[in-house]
């Protein structure tokens, strides 16, 4: 009996340690690996790079898996609207809607992203990047994922 008992503790014992490492693996593969449903900060635009904060906001996009819907922070105005995601990699936002205020040193950045939106037809991940294309290839944004 007690012998039994040893070997039921054991087994327990691994099962629950197998389970532990699993959930961890999943956390680390869904914050790397996933388009939706987490934050990427604008680091490029059009071939230029792009300030970590613009008026104390990060330039940043989110993509929400519910819905459908995207948000992105240019440092002034938000920027909403529909996203398709499918197989291939092929991404399309819809023409979104956007507050109006004028930000000194903001707009370069929030005229640059309502443009490009239109324009992309793809994306591209690697490791902590999101690149988004057009439909020859070129790239006309990029991202880091936030922490």
């Amino acid at each position: 009996m007690t012998k039994n008992w040893m070997i039921f503790a054991v087994l327990v014992a691994s099962l629950l340690i197998g389970a532990c490492s699993t959930q961890k693996k999943n956390k680390q593969m869904t914050a790397a690996g996933t388009l939706e449903n987490v934050t990427w900060r604008l680091v490029e635009l059009n071939g230029k790079s792009v300030a970590e904060q613009i008026n104390g906001k990060v330039p940043s996009l989110k993509l929400m898996s519910e819905d459908k819907r995207y948000a992105a922070v240019t440092g002034c105005n938000g920027i909403g609207g529909n996203y398709t995601a499918s197989e291939g990699n092929l991404l399309s936002f819809s023409a979104g809607m956007s507050t109006k205020m004028f930000c000194e040193g903001a707009m370069e950045v929030e005229d640059g992203l309502s443009k490009v939106f239109p324009l992309v037809y793809g994306y591209e991940m690697k490791a902590d990047r999101l690149v988004l294309k057009d439909g020859e290839g070129k790239k006309l944004a990029e991202f880091t994922l936030m922490p």
